[in-house]
């Protein structure tokens, strides 16, 4: 079994595999950048990283506080509320939000707020390279996070990948 480093998974995960996700799927890109903001607001918090009352904490300080994202630093409520609550517990958006494929100019200040994929992407984006650099300079030093095994035998189409939430430093 390997474990990942926070980084390569920022690079691989939240980088490379919404990156692909986004074209063909953006619906679904929306709520892994989602899922991906509040990832990125626990590595800079160093917060517990299964407690369910730290959510919305480490949501809106990754939209405080990330180059990137700050620019919905007047929107972070609703971001949380509408689009990170929403998408993940519900499968929709909530009303204050209206979802874009694309590139278009994101309304922010109007209801409903307008987000485009290609915007919101390239905006997460930016917020994962500032963390990676922050891992680089010293800033954050996250634990090892996520266990991975391969498994050898094959299903009828892919390797079979396990993944844990399990760390050795108990996150």
């Amino acid at each position: 079994m390997a474990t990942i480093s926070a980084k390569e998974y920022i690079q691989n995960v939240l980088i490379a595999e919404i990156g692909s996700l986004r074209k063909s799927h953006p619906y679904f890109a929306f709520f892994l950048i989602a899922a991906g903001i509040e990832f990125l607001g626990k590595l800079i918090l160093k917060i517990p990283w299964h407690d369910k009352h730290n959510p919305p904490y480490a949501f809106k300080t990754a939209i405080n506080k990330l180059p990137g994202l700050n620019k919905y630093v007047s929107i972070d409520n609703i971001l949380y509320k509408d689009l990170r609550c929403g998408l993940l517990h519900a499968n929709l958006p909530g009303k204050e939000i209206l979802l874009g494929n694309g590139t278009s100019v994101e309304c922010l200040n109007e209801r409903p707020i307008q987000l485009f994929i290609e915007n919101f992407y390239k905006n997460f984006v930016d917020a994962c390279n500032s963390v990676i650099e922050k891992i680089d300079n010293g800033d954050i030093k996250p634990p090892n996070f996520m266990n991975i095994q391969i498994q050898s035998n094959k299903t009828e189409q892919n390797d079979i990948i396990m993944l844990s939430g399990c760390s050795p430093n108990n996150i």
